[in-house]
């Protein structure tokens, strides 16, 4: 027997050398592990056969012979039982799977040695029912064990032969041609289980080691695919870095900032001599220009943080057209260059103040970039894979172009392909970033084509939209300098940058207001009971100690058992910082806010009470 049991791999089958040994072993333990999960369905079919010839062999053979037979079959059982519980508690492995094949070869031969004991007991010439009943048992049990047992070739043979070896043997012993005859039928059946047992088993094995093969070449795969997955990560998390020191140096520095602007808008208001206003004009000047390069990075965190409302409704597009070449057309004048738009009568499905945004840095950007002839913006009909109607909307220049290797560097965040001096005369670098971030948010992708030498056509496809009267909407009335409802008004500020709560100060005297100020929610707290009127809060964002703005405020309505008008300052680029503050319905500006910004946010929001 351990012959046999220990030639695994079927007969013919090639031998493993050392470098297929793993796959053999891992082949062996599929096949194990299988053999042992069928263990109970081979025990409700050797229950079903063991009922069947009790019922039929009752009264035909002695009573004793049939209870001692089904007194072993109760004992083959339970030993079926203990090595499946012994199996289930064991952990088996690649390593000890071939033991394991040998203990369920053992179990097979026991309990084909029960059956051969049915054949000798009940295989009596005196009983031809007997006989048939017996036989027809015996070929049920041992053909359906093939399907359970084939992925281990060993466990048939060893169930088998026993029974069939005792059939022809005790056949034979009656000395009869007939009763011979059907042994010798008996012994050749007993050889064609085997032998489709051995078909299946091959086929078994071969489907198992091409599975096996298949998951180490999916394993090879898959550690590709991570270490391209690392690599990718790596990028991402290099990006992130680096939007998170830009986020953080962008807070930072926009402090400063912001009171600087403060102060800068409160020496306005004073009597200042020529020479002085002149000083102050230029560092206003000055503070402008370092606002708009901090908006710009802060349009990207805004994108990027999804907090950017879209408003998609039908827009005609040439009027559109036609104010970002006014607007522009200074810039164009200035450097002789022409610009203009194709007359078009196009509606398109879009957010008209942000397809704006995108057209407005496309032609910027043409025109910084072109010394001789013009910048054109089109519309033209065009029609996607799926059939949808559209316009793709061009932007048209006579530039320098761009290389095919740079093209799809220009929309990565502050790239300047003509600009190695980094001139912030000709911005961050950030415009063409910021349009295909807003490009994808009116449903389109912006797209390029370009040549050296040749110009540029940036283009963007937007939704088609049928023509259609405009609805009227209600004109807001802007406020005038009368309709200046500060005066009077007590204002509580709440910032930890004492130059901020001085200049801040300083702006809202200046305007009529009685403030107070302090550094964090709990001080804000701790002063609200010594006001009897509190008009206006304005809080920043991120706050010393246990409230941040949004919850300093929240705290302080709670307190005074009312809506506290508020609006909220900051200097965060952080994508959920702003998704925050813009969940919090208040209003939110963001440092450096400019003096004007702000009086104009706490009279809409003193106006709105009033309605």
């Amino acid at each position: 027997m351990s012959a046999v049991v220990a030639a695994l791999p079927v007969a013919g089958a090639p031998v493993p050398d050392a470098a297929n040994d793993a796959l053999e072993r891992e082949i062996d333990l599929a096949c194990v592990r299988t053999l042992f999960r069928q263990i109970p369905n081979s025990f409700v079919a050797a229950m079903v056969v063991t009922a069947y010839m009790a019922a039929t062999l009752h009264g035909k053979v002695p009573a004793a012979w049939l209870g001692g037979w089904l007194g072993l079959q109760a004992l083959a059982q339970g030993h079926r039982g203990w090595v499946f519980f012994a199996y289930r508690r064991a952990a088996v492995d690649v390593d000890n799977a071939r033991r394991w094949a040998r203990r369920y070869a053992a179990y097979m031969a026991f309990a084909g040695a029960v059956w051969a004991v049915a054949a000798a007991l009940f295989l009596d010439d005196r009983q031809p029912l007997a006989i048939a009943f017996t036989l027809c048992g015996l070929y049920g049990i041992t053909g359906g064990s093939v399907s359970g047992n084939a992925y281990f070739r060993p466990a048939v043979l060893w169930f088998i032969w026993p029974v069939f070896i005792t059939v022809l043997v005790r056949l034979a012993a009656e000395g009869r041609g007939d009763f011979l005859a059907l042994g010798l039928a008996s012994a050749a059946y007993a050889g064609i289980p085997p032998l489709f047992c051995r078909g299946q088993s091959a086929s078994i094995r071969e489907s198992l080691r091409v599975r096996f093969e298949n998951r180490e070449l999916l394993v090879k795969l898959a550690a590709q695919t991570a270490a391209a997955e690392s690599a990718r990560a790596q990028a991402e998390q290099a990006n992130l870095a680096k939007s998170q020191f830009l986020a953080a140096a962008s807070h930072d520095l926009r402090q400063p900032l912001h009171a600087l602007g403060l102060f800068s808008a409160s020496l306005h208001g004073l009597v200042l001599d020529e020479r002085a206003q002149q000083a102050v004009a230029s560092i206003q000047t000055n503070i402008d220009a370092l606002e708009d390069m901090f908006n710009v990075i802060l349009d990207v965190s805004r994108l990027d943080a999804g907090v950017v409302e879209v408003r998609l409704a039908p827009q005609p597009m040439q009027p559109l057209l036609d104010k970002v070449v006014r607007q522009l057309q200074p810039l164009a004048d200035a450097k002789g260059l022409a610009l203009a738009a194709v007359p078009t009568e196009a509606w398109a499905l879009t957010d008209l103040t942000l397809l704006q945004r995108v057209l407005g840095n496309l032609v910027s950007n043409a025109l910084r970039y072109t010394e001789r002839g013009g910048v054109l913006l089109a519309v033209r009909r065009d029609v996607d894979a799926s059939g949808e109607p559209g316009w793709r909307i061009e932007c048209r220049d006579s530039g320098v172009g761009i290389a095919v290797a740079d093209q799809s560097r220009v929309f990565d965040e502050f790239v300047q392909l003509h600009n190695p001096q980094r001139d912030r005369r000709q911005g961050l670098g950030l415009g063409l970033a910021i349009a295909r971030r807003i490009g994808r948010l009116v449903g389109g992708e912006l797209g390029l084509r370009s040549r050296p030498g040749a110009g540029s056509v940036f283009h963007l496809r937007v939704p088609a939209a049928h023509a259609r009267a405009l609805e009227a909407q209600p004109v807001p009335v802007p406020l005038l300098a009368g309709d200046d409802l500060l005066q009077g008004r007590v204002v509580l500020v709440i910032d930890d940058e004492a130059s901020i709560r001085e200049g801040v100060a300083m702006l809202l005297e200046q305007w009529g207001c009685v403030v107070h100020a302090a550094a964090d929610a709990d001080a804000a707290l701790a002063l609200s009971p010594s006001l009897p009127v509190l008009d206006l809060v304005l809080a920043d964002l991120r706050l010393p100690g246990s409230h941040d703005g949004i919850g300093a405020v929240a705290a302080l309505r709670a307190l005074r058992g009312a809506p506290v008008l508020a609006c909220l300052v900051t200097g965060e680029s952080h994508a959920a910082s702003l998704q925050a503050a813009r969940d919090s319905g208040l209003t939110l500006l963001h440092k450096p806010v400019r003096a004007a910004q702000l009086r104009a946010a706490f009279n809409q929001l003193v106006a709105r009470s009033l309605e």
